[in-house]
């Protein structure tokens, strides 16, 4: 019930805002439902960004979002996991204008938010903004990162995790704390994108970037969904 209305209301403000169809692709990839973005959310972003007219539409909206606060703080999360993958795989133009609005990350990495269970919710925003920060000052490092990610994404032929330090895709090692890793998506063609079709779908193909073990990500993501997922049937049985 909960999700029908949220989604109700993204659309009602699709419509009254007059939003372009590319910015409602960025809207619902960073929407604050509890899953995505999605492997083929982001790659269909990625691509418009080779586009010049559709870069000011995906650039409004991220802006937005990164600006956002408190409780919509998976809008800021999104947001920064488009931009790194975007950073990737988009096209330079996204990443000349974090440069020139570089204040808009670093002030992220920073961020806090506790919800109502007392839970800071900004341990990952402020991870992600930290690489991404690094990475942006950092042209050469940049450079040699997309290179190794390019390299190691021609060379799969499946979804893995891509560890940098040894050029590799690999499953999930709890060994491996502090790297940096990416759960790549297989590389899409435009006219073979499909949308998921069920959030389950959808958790399982998005892309992740963190600072924290692989493993640690899976079990916490499977933690969220239970923890959601009981609050919602509880939510439905006391509205009967």
């Amino acid at each position: 019930m909960a999700k029908h209305s949220k989604q109700f209301v993204r659309s009602l403000k699709n419509i009254t805002n007059g939003y372009s169809s590319v910015q409602i692709q960025v809207r619902n990839a960073t929407s604050n439902d509890s899953w995505g973005p999605t492997s083929a959310e982001m790659n269909e972003i990625a691509l418009l960004t080779y586009h010049d007219r559709y870069v000011d539409d995906i650039i409004t909206i991220l802006e937005r979002r990164l600006n956002d606060k408190g409780k919509n703080w998976r809008h800021v999360m999104k947001a920064l996991t488009l931009l790194l993958y975007c950073v990737y795989e988009g096209s330079d133009a996204i990443t000349d204008w974090l440069r020139r609005n570089l204040h808009l990350v670093t002030t992220l990495c920073e961020f806090t938010y506790a919800d109502a269970r007392n839970i800071d919710q900004g341990g990952p925003i402020r991870a992600k903004a930290t690489v991404l920060t690094e990475l942006l000052q950092d042209e050469t490092k940049l450079m040699n990162e997309k290179q190794n990610y390019q390299r190691i994404r021609q060379q799969m032929g499946k979804p893995g995790i891509v560890d940098f330090n040894t050029h590799t895709s690999t499953t999930a090692d709890t060994s491996s704390h502090g790297r940096l890793t990416l759960d790549l998506p297989p590389p899409t063609s435009p006219n073979s994108m499909v949308r998921p079709k069920s959030s389950r779908q959808s958790l399982e193909g998005r892309y992740s970037l963190s600072l924290q073990t692989p493993l640690q990500s899976i079990q916490e993501d499977s933690n969220e969904l239970v923890q959601i997922a009981s609050r919602e049937v509880l939510d439905l049985n006391m509205s009967k």
